[in-house]
């Protein structure tokens, strides 16, 4: 039965895989996928196959293919219906999300509205990334490469989140912060610095 249901997938999602061929962003996608089969360390071989396994088990990875293929046809999107407890930015936003190899640990209750979001981040459940008034869409974070995103994180308003930083679980981040950075509490507070990147560079091709 599961070789059964694993060819229905194959077949539904190839339209899907159709029009990411077509899409200005499939360059950042296929750096997204390349970052979770890393870091599920997915036995699936090949890339249409790894595809349709994240498409399948993840949905918060459908919210990433909508993100980078945002053309595609919203009467189309029973065919693999994404996250709703998950929130991001589109590309035809004025905030939007570029870097690739965007990985989520857990996303419930994640909203993710940066005015720029730089390759190979991280962010885990009930975290809030975005402005603090509703009139002002552009007051938003614009977060480096590299940062990794406790759970439980609050980082609102015209603030820089530096490369490499780390943001402990709980934080609520109102200030810059710098490259390297780690900071934890409310309001975040810096409590030491990494002394190297904590990312395999092989797996960002953006």
């Amino acid at each position: 039965m599961q070789k059964v249901i694993y060819y229905i997938n194959f077949l539904r999602f190839w339209l899907l895989y159709k029009y990411m061929k077509c899409s200005q962003f499939k360059s950042l996608f296929d750096a997204d996928l390349y970052r979770w089969q890393h870091e599920m360390n997915l036995a699936t071989s090949g890339y249409y196959a790894q595809f349709v396994f994240l498409l399948t088990k993840r949905k918060d990875f459908r919210n990433i293919y909508y993100l980078r293929c945002p053309n595609f046809p919203k009467s189309l999107k029973f065919l693999c219906r994404e996250n709703v407890q998950l929130e991001l930015a589109s590309h035809n936003e004025d905030n939007y999300i570029e870097g690739g190899a965007l990985y989520f640990e857990h996303s419930f209750s994640t909203i993710i509205r940066a005015k720029y979001v730089g390759k190979g981040c991280i962010f885990r459940q009930n975290s809030t990334i975005g402005t603090k008034a509703t009139d002002k869409p552009l007051d938003a974070p614009v977060i480096k490469e590299y940062v990794d995103f406790g759970a439980n994180v609050v980082c609102i308003g015209s603030i820089t989140i530096g490369a490499n930083a780390v943001i402990g679980a709980g934080s609520v981040v109102v200030k810059n912060v710098p490259d390297n950075a780690i900071v934890v509490g409310n309001p975040a507070r810096i409590i030491g610095y990494n002394d190297k990147k904590r990312h395999n560079e092989n797996y960002y091709n953006s």
